[in-house]
């Protein structure tokens, strides 16, 4: 959040920390080593847009690190699916990798 909060500041945007919210729990993904097929499955109807225009609006994802990119996959559906929003932008600090991934 506090990454986020900077961001806003220097390009002068709005951050809002509240149109999403997460309608089920979810298992912590992060250090599990799963495949992001098996992730964006657990990750199906898990957010859901709070009552909030974003209609026609461009919206920039932040996220601080990048494992799969099903999270970001799953909120920019919701996101053209329910928000009925302009576009959608994603900007991550750090893409992580797993050996399979490496050169």
């Amino acid at each position: 959040i506090e990454i986020a909060k900077l961001l806003g500041k220097k390009l002068n945007i709005t951050v809002n920390y509240d149109c999403l919210q997460k309608n089920k729990n979810t298992e912590f993904m992060k250090d599990n080593f799963i495949s992001a097929n098996e992730k964006e499955q657990k990750l199906k109807g898990v957010f859901k847009i709070k009552d909030q225009n974003l209609k026609d609006k461009k919206i920039l994802l932040f996220d601080d690190v990048c494992q799969t990119g099903s999270t970001l996959k799953e909120i920019t559906k919701v996101l053209y699916n329910e928000g009925n929003v302009e576009n959608v932008y994603a900007l991550t600090i750090t893409k992580t990798t797993t050996k399979k991934d490496s050169i």
